[in-house]
């Protein structure tokens, strides 16, 4: 990483650091969790937004494009969240979490990641969008498999068809 993109994380750490301090009062009690969440998300978009920048320019659609859909679209629903938690209109759930279920969560993650080149992004997101809410206690079979199907057909005449972008196939199809 070059040295601009340190001081972005640098400058975001230093914003997450007092939003931490900020957060203690009171009057934020029982959103906290939710609101910091939230902001450590929004810190990565600005960060990867800032890495969009550096992506190879052209007329049109470019390789930036899809990543700044994604990103401005996590930065307006991350807002959004923020806004209604603190004017206390979303609901906040104060059970305590399973930290085995999030380590379960963040090995699934890193093994779809792992995989993708293997198995091919379709063949891996469809058992990744089918795995993972049935991990969540999702149990209903059926949506889970339309859903998935519905989501590699769009993925597949967007990126593939309309923009062709290419899309890891695995060994599979090679």
């Amino acid at each position: 990483m070059t040295i601009d993109v340190w001081i972005v994380i640098g400058i975001l750490s230093l914003f997450y650091v007092f939003a931490i301090f900020y957060l203690r009062k009171d009057s934020f009690d029982g959103k906290r969790g939710t609101i910091l969440v939230s902001l450590a998300l929004l810190s990565l978009s600005v960060l990867f937004l800032y890495m969009t920048f550096s992506f190879p320019s052209e007329e049109g659609v470019g390789p930036a494009t899809v990543p700044r859909l994604w990103i401005g679209l996590l930065l307006i629903l991350n807002i959004y969240l923020i806004v209604r938690v603190i004017k206390g209109i979303e609901d906040i759930d104060q059970n305590e979490g399973d930290p085995l279920k999030t380590l379960k969560f963040i090995i699934l993650m890193i093994i779809y990641i792992g995989s993708l080149n293997i198995l091919g992004y379709f063949i891996d997101t469809f058992l990744f969008l089918i795995i993972a809410p049935f991990m969540l206690y999702y149990k209903r079979i059926i949506n889970l498999v339309i859903i998935s199907c519905l989501w590699l057909v769009f993925v597949y005449y967007t990126f593939m068809m309309m923009l062709h972008i290419p899309i890891p196939m695995g060994i599979f199809v090679k």
